[in-house]
């Protein structure tokens, strides 16, 4: 609960913070994706993405109907883009 109200109350979440929450913290869908895009992953609502997950830099660009699965590691240096499906 307190995750949510610190998450939804920030304006911006460091990649670093946000990757230790996201890895350590159970949440819902919509928790995690306000979650992603407070740190800078742009995420479709549609996406889902199975925790624990890796980044840097959170130059992430995640489309409509993908999966990502648990301990996926994004290298993100310089960005990037998943598309559909």
């Amino acid at each position: 609960m307190l995750t949510k109200i610190y998450i939804t109350l920030s304006r911006k979440i460091t990649p670093s913070r946000a990757r230790h929450i996201l890895n350590t913290q159970k949440m819902d869908k919509s928790t995690l994706h306000l979650l992603l895009s407070k740190c800078g992953i742009k995420i479709n609502p549609s996406a889902i993405v199975a925790p624990p997950l890796h980044f840097d830099k959170g130059l992430i660009s995640i489309d409509a109907d993908t999966f990502i699965n648990f301990d996926c590691v994004f290298l993100d240096n310089g960005g990037i883009h998943i598309g559909k499906n």
